[in-house]
């Protein structure tokens, strides 16, 4: 489960059942997962503090890096964990959101071929330190985006799947949605782990909740007492809140709406109307 893209940890649960683990983008979303699923947990970020790889060593199992450079700096505080790369396959199939492609010229999410080849030819012992690469060039496409993608990554880093334990394909899979090609995606995951003798990890994210439904809830309980730093403004759909903000209450009537203030305690007065 990407949590990036779902982060309802009250259905972690439910989830876990479905899937094998998580995977975050930073300490505290690898926290949630451990916390909240505790399952398989894995972490992937553009770059990690130093104050913080120590604590991911310990909650995660698999831990990514976008560099060599970072793999360099923090590969010996982590011992016995998976480590991981993140590759660029330079190619680019976003079409509508180009925004987010990391195969764009210039990017700086992933190693190309070219910087991949020269670091092992430098220094080979950093390639005994990998067990998987990682790439994440998708976001919300079908199969054949995938199965593209894949031709380049075979094209440009096959000499190196065979000697790896595991491939991670990211996110940005849409398999939940109808005109999917979900038998095009297992084609692709038995490919390359017939073919290469690897393990094959997908990261969903969004389709784990696409399309779910929407929650309908008659009103239950009162607004909850707490102070917070920001403006809250609430509008009233249908019935009547009552709700204070220090010393003064409120009544907010059906079509009316209340601004409250940053700094000030404020709570409900009575349970909410049934409507």
């Amino acid at each position: 489960l990407a949590q990036k893209a779902f982060s309802c940890f009250y259905e972690y649960p439910l989830i876990g059942q479905y899937l094998d683990g998580t995977t975050a983008s930073g300490l505290y979303e690898a926290r949630l997962g451990k916390e909240e699923m505790g399952k398989e947990n894995h972490v992937f970020a553009p770059a990690y503090k130093d104050a913080d790889i120590k604590e991911l060593g310990e909650i995660c199992d698999h831990i990514i890096f976008n560099s060599f450079a970072q793999l360099r700096r923090h590969k010996d505080a982590v011992p016995g964990k998976s480590l991981g790369l993140r590759i660029n396959p330079e190619c680019s199939t976003q079409g509508d959101h180009a925004i987010y492609d990391p195969c764009a010229p210039g990017s700086r999410l992933g190693v190309t071929k070219e910087v991949f080849d020269c670091e092992i030819a430098a220094e080979p012992e950093l390639f005994e330190a990998l067990d998987g690469l990682h790439f994440h060039t998708l976001c919300e496409q079908n199969a054949d985006d995938l199965a593209k993608t894949l031709e380049a990554v075979e094209e440009k880093f096959g000499p190196w799947l065979s000697k790896i334990k595991w491939l991670n394909m990211g996110g940005g899979h849409h398999i939940t949605r109808d005109d999917y090609d979900r038998e095009l995606l297992i084609k692709c995951i038995r490919h390359i782990r017939d073919t290469y003798g690897v393990e094959v990890y997908l990261e969903p994210g969004e389709a784990i909740a696409l399309n779910a439904g929407y929650l309908v809830t008659k009103g239950w309980g009162r607004h909850v007492e707490r102070t917070m730093d920001t403006f809250e403004i609430i509008y009233v759909n249908s019935g009547t809140l009552g709700i204070f903000e220090e010393d003064v209450e409120y009544d907010v009537e059906k079509g009316e709406a209340l601004i409250l203030f940053p700094g000030r305690h404020h709570g409900g007065t009575r349970d909410f109307d049934e409507d």
